[in-house]
């Protein structure tokens, strides 16, 4: 189940982004500090309501998440700033489900 992301998942989601092996120390700790902005009631990104972090839940497990925010360079243009999903579950789809919900969610109809 693709949810909004909560504070206490923060610790599992840089976990599960190390882990995947594809990131490097500095996008970690990079991490780290957007998600505790993004926690952070009183931060811009929370104010502005322009950047988006999604976590997928199976089974009481966080299996990936997708962070997404509106560039403020072009109309209607988003970047994905970070999408992981947990090894155990590449190549199984959940890294497409992510994707397509922010690409759902950043839409017309959506956000964007």
């Amino acid at each position: 189940m693709i949810r909004p992301s909560v504070p206490a998942d923060e610790p599992r989601l840089l976990e599960l982004t190390a882990e995947t092996g594809v990131f490097v120390d500095y996008d970690i700790e990079t991490l780290e500090g957007v998600l505790d902005d993004y926690f952070d009631s009183e931060s811009d990104a929370n104010e502005e309501g322009n950047h988006f972090c999604f976590t997928d839940e199976r089974d009481g497990r966080i299996v990936g998440y997708v962070y997404y925010a509106e560039t403020d360079y072009a109309d209607r243009t988003w970047y994905i700033w970070w999408i992981a999903v947990d090894r155990s579950g590449q190549g199984k789809g959940v890294g497409r489900e992510l994707l397509r919900f922010a690409e759902d969610d950043a839409r017309p109809a959506g956000r964007g």
